[in-house]
């Protein structure tokens, strides 16, 4: 059973800022005492308070402080994610004795009087006072703002369903009654400063029992009558993606009750009033919305809350990075669409300085060359993970990553563009399960537009929210990663054919093992190592987490490019690449390195021949395949991928806390050792 306390309020203060606050405190019933056979409970609350001249919500969730126990009850009970990565990462956590943040745990056990109202979860207090009215007290640590309130009911307590019973699954009904309109005084205060109430109004709800069923319209006269309707449509206008979670919710809503004549308009004040939590998997949406429209013809407007949860748009890591892919296309075709205005090229070609440099430019053209040959690549897919890897190291250290959400188109283009060039230079066919680039556009706009990607990441870096000085450390990562990346490409054309003759004739492939390594560290990991550190800065993460995150994503990104040799052989999902392309170029790659010091001389001597000849027979290509399953290098393969993203995560592990984003960022090391794309 669960019992629970709620409130809102739309606020107004003196100095004429708006504000809107809720709360909900909760009990539940966790177990009983063996000897005295008495009910145990478990405690948790969640509240958030809304500047609406400012566009931010600030939410804040403390959980009760047997959570981890009952957290890691839950996961052997087989309830929550069914991702087994989200699970093992998640159970690490609870493992320490810790919960996730934003949810943090009371530090003092709450207080709930057995005889009258009267609650304090951690200096977060309700009670009653003796001429009916409530006070609410909220305090938020971190941000400095919190509420000091009084609640006068202005109309009597309507009770909800029959008679306030409202009908549950399997009996487990809910009693549930509520006080539409209360005056509302006090202060809020925000930034540590104390703002006295000017004018407010406010909801007081209470609720004990199971899950409610159905839907229910009550209308609330101006004299307290009650008239209840169960015909009802609740219809969603809007689709809004969290760059947090990846969720999808619906911000703007219309209410029909055609039983009361009533017809309502519901748009949130603002779109982003998501409230993360682990007690909502992992999260919910409760914002504050202005409501208009007509009641018996007449009309109306007022101001309403709505909480909408359930929206949990991927329930495992495969589903969460096509989600994080499809913001990514976005961002992209945002930042290049196929209409573009002429203030769009001129800020891809120029600036509105230099305007003049647009003259006589084609933007037909433009679009045809210089925007059309990456969306084709883009906008086939691709997991997106350089992307969320920068926002979300932006947000592990404790930063806000909705402040660089733009960032999301950079490290795609940057990846891309190396994508397109790599593919003239290598000869490939394929590219994300469809031709390459320059097979449809050839060579030249092929290279163009791939070296094009690179010099769009300016626009990403450009604002205000970063100081002068952390500016010019993000353009060092920025280019020190594309000269790498160079410098690896270089490595990788000339190829490291020089170097397969002696490790052929002696059996030993350290040294060319690590020429190879080299080129996939200067490729992918010094990138992928590179944009995490770029986040980290900008969520003002110390010295010691900005590097230990580059690493991990350094040790992830080296880990995928080894991964993608063994996958190059096994096969990826959906024929994105052909089985042993690789092989078919006469390609040198860490399987075939690692087979040299683990097959005979005539079989070394036989596959080294066999890949010079860069055979097209697929026979003979799976043959090769065979020998190197058959002698351990391909597993090889997959074990030294693993060891290096759990050394690189035990070193970064005590650096960061505990949090979801945390939880994500170890299951996706997992994620890409497991992957199959």
């Amino acid at each position: 059973m669960t019992e629970w306390w709620y409130l809102h309020a739309h606020i107004e203060t003196v100095d004429r800022r708006r504000f809107a606050v809720f709360a909900s405190f909760f009990r539940m019933v966790k177990g009983e005492d063996e000897a005295t056979r008495a009910p145990q409970y478990a405690h948790s609350m969640t509240w958030a308070l809304t500047d609406l001249d400012g566009g931010k919500y600030y939410p804040d969730s403390l959980v009760d402080r047997d959570a981890p126990r009952l957290g890691l009850d839950k996961l052997q009970r087989g309830e929550g994610t069914r991702d087994p990565r989200l699970r093992r990462a998640l159970e690490e956590v609870l493992e320490r004795g810790n919960v996730p943040f934003p949810d943090h745990m009371f530090e003092q056990e709450p207080f709930v009087h057995d005889r009258k109202l009267e609650l304090d979860f951690d200096g977060n207090r309700l009670w009653k006072r003796d001429d009916g009215a409530y006070v609410l007290e909220l305090f938020h640590q971190y941000f400095k703002h919190g509420v000091e309130l009084v609640f006068t009911p202005g109309k009597p307590a309507i009770r909800h369903g029959e008679d306030g019973v409202v009908r549950g699954h399997d009996g487990a009904d809910m009693f549930y009654y509520f006080i539409p309109r209360c005056e509302v005084t006090g202060r809020v205060t925000f930034d540590g400063i104390p703002r006295p109430v000017e004018r407010a109004s406010g909801w007081y709800d209470h609720e004990f029992g199971g899950q409610r069923l159905g839907q229910r319209a009550l209308v609330i006269d101006p004299d307290g009558t009650r008239h209840a309707y169960d015909e009802l449509e609740l219809e969603p206008l809007n689709e809004w993606v969290s760059t947090r979670t990846f969720n999808r919710y619906p911000s703007r809503w219309r209410l029909e009750v055609p039983g009361a004549d009533l017809s309502l308009a519901v748009d949130g004040v603002f779109d982003d009033q998501e409230f993360v939590t682990l007690i909502s998997k992992p999260a919910f949406w409760e914002g504050r919305c202005a409501a208009s429209g007509t009641r018996a013809g007449v009309e109306v407007t007022g101001r309403a809350y709505i909480e909408r949860s359930g929206f949990l748009t991927a329930n495992s890591l495969d589903d969460f990075f096509r989600e994080v892919g499809k913001a990514v296309r976005g961002s992209v075709a945002n930042l290049l669409p196929f209409e573009p205005t002429y203030e769009q090229v001129r800020d891809l070609v120029a600036s509105e300085e230099r305007d003049h440099y647009m003259d006589g430019v084609d933007l037909a053209q433009f679009v045809k060359t210089g925007v059309v040959p990456v969306r084709e690549i883009t906008d086939r897919g691709g997991k997106g993970w350089r992307s969320y890897a920068a926002l979300a190291c932006c947000d592990v250290v404790g930063g806000d990553s909705r402040d660089f959400v733009h960032w999301l188109a950079m490290p795609e283009l940057m990846h891309v563009g190396s994508l397109i060039v790599d593919d003239v230079q290598d000869g490939s066919t394929v590219r994300r399960g469809g031709p390459t680039c320059h097979t449809v556009h050839g060579d030249a706009i092929a290279i163009n537009a791939g070296t094009s990607c690179y010099f769009m990441g300016q626009h990403m870096l450009q604002g205000t929210q970063v100081s002068d000085a952390d500016k010019l450390r993000l353009y060092n990562l920025y280019f020190e990663a594309l000269r790498a990346g160079h410098a690896g490409q270089a490595a990788d054309i000339r190829g490291l054919d020089e170097y397969m003759p002696k490790a052929v004739e002696s059996g030993q492939s350290d040294e060319i093992e690590g020429r190879l390594l080299a080129v996939h560290r200067l490729k992918t990991a010094a990138p992928a190592g590179s944009l995490a550190r770029m986040g980290a800065i900008v969520g003002a993460g110390t010295e010691a987490q900005v590097e230990g995150l580059g690493r991990y994503f350094e040790s992830v990104g080296l880990a995928f490019q080894i991964v993608d040799d063994v996958l190059n052989l096994r096969g990826f999902e959906r024929g994105l690449k052909q089985c042993g392309e690789d092989i078919a170029h006469g390609k040198v790659t860490l399987p075939t390195v690692k087979a040299m010091s683990r097959l005979p001389h005539d079989d070394r001597v036989w596959i080294w021949e066999t890949i010079r000849s860069k055979p097209q027979d697929q026979a003979v290509i799976d043959a090769v395949i065979a020998k190197l399953e058959g002698c351990g290098a391909i597993d090889a393969c997959a074990q030294q991928a693993e060891e290096l993203i759990e050394s690189a995560w035990a070193r970064l592990q005590p650096l960061v806390e505990d949090s979801i984003v945390k939880i994500m960022l170890r299951s996706f090391g997992w994620y890409v050792l497991q992957r199959h794309y």
